[in-house]
């Protein structure tokens, strides 16, 4: 057993505490134990089970038991064999990665090398069956990273093995983060999306207080960057810091899980996120001094300003295009956002 907690980080004292607890299962030879070593002599097969649990509950709770957790799952994983373990694991991942095949062509020899030349070569030869493997890849990370019931793949997902990772290992939402599950509903893992649809959602309740605060506007918003503790204001430097359209951005997943799905009690539910995210912009644009032009401020580069605009376009798109599916609950408001000359 190990225990132990997070690191501190920019003069926050660390919150989370964690626990591991071990056990070996063998059919002979001999497991000993004392403060610091586990011990497996004489065996023919050992089988190690190891259980690792947090104190986290909720992006606004911590407290929960994380013995009592780390015990419980122990005890569960120690009722599977390791064969049948490794059989339950294949089955459950073949369900969600088998329901989707790409089939762009193949090049013989191409195929024959390395992964790593044939992206190098990549440039001056056609390798259709690479773009394949890259698409599949991904799906693999996605099914391996975001689970229904777990957190959303974040910049390094399940892989960080470090205390300070780069970007400390948070969701980039002003594209990072969408790219990670652009493949979630085309390439038929709709549940992987789950985790991330959970994260909006949450964004939009404590996003309501960086709206009010920092805007003096209604609905709510979230800037380039979170984590999971659904931070929603500026983070890092002004010049990427200072982007109010993410809650625009992530809200895009939200209406895309709906065209897929045509679940309109889920439509019912993430409704109140997408309105939020529109309602910061109705009441947050400010008319352009010279052309006339109701834009979002503050301002960037040309570039990033008109994408900008485009987010708000989409919002509108995706909202107009509510009033014409059916209400999914009795008295709910669809709303339309119009952004003129935008």
């Amino acid at each position: 057993m190990m225990e132990s907690k997070g690191a501190s980080h920019e003069g926050i004292e660390a919150k989370i505490a964690y626990q591991t607890q071990a056990a070996v299962k063998t059919s002979d030879g001999k497991v000993s134990l004392n403060d610091s070593t586990l011990s497996v002599s004489g065996a023919t097969v050992a089988t190690l089970y190891i259980s690792i649990a947090t104190n986290f509950v909720d992006y606004k709770t911590v407290g929960a038991d994380h013995e009592k957790k780390a015990a419980a799952y122990l005890a569960a994983a120690m009722t599977k064999d390791y064969n049948t373990a490794i059989k339950n694991h294949s089955s459950f991942y073949a369900k969600q990665f088998n329901r989707f095949k790409l089939d762009l062509g193949k090049n013989l020899e191409a195929s024959k090398l390395p992964t790593t030349q044939r992206i190098i070569n990549y440039r001056s030869t056609q390798d259709p069956s690479l773009v394949t493997l890259l698409a599949q890849f991904g799906r693999y990370l996605l099914i391996s990273s975001s689970q229904p019931g777990g957190q959303a793949a974040n910049l390094q997902g399940i892989w960080c093995n470090a205390m300070y990772p780069p970007w400390d290992s948070k969701y980039t939402i002003n594209i990072n983060a969408e790219m990670n599950y652009w493949p979630a509903e085309v390439t038929n893992l709709s549940e992987n999306h789950q985790p991330f649809i959970q994260m909006v959602k949450e964004l939009s309740q404590s996003g309501r207080e960086t709206a009010k605060v920092m805007y003096g506007a209604d609905g709510w918003t979230a800037h380039h960057n979170t984590d999971i503790w659904r931070v929603t204001g500026p983070i890092d430097f002004a010049a990427a810091g200072m982007w109010p359209t993410g809650g625009a951005w992530v809200s895009q997943h939200l209406w895309e899980h709906y065209l897929y799905t045509g679940d309109q009690k889920y439509l019912a539910d993430v409704y109140p996120a997408m309105k939020g995210s529109a309602d910061f912009f109705l009441s947050s644009l400010v008319k352009h001094p010279a052309n006339g032009w109701m834009v979002v401020s503050p301002r960037f580069l040309l570039s990033r300003d008109r994408f900008q605009q485009e987010l708000l376009w989409i919002i509108n798109w995706f909202l107009i295009s509510l009033q014409e599916q059916q209400k999914p609950t009795g008295s709910w408001t669809a709303m339309r956002l119009i952004v003129l000359n935008c």
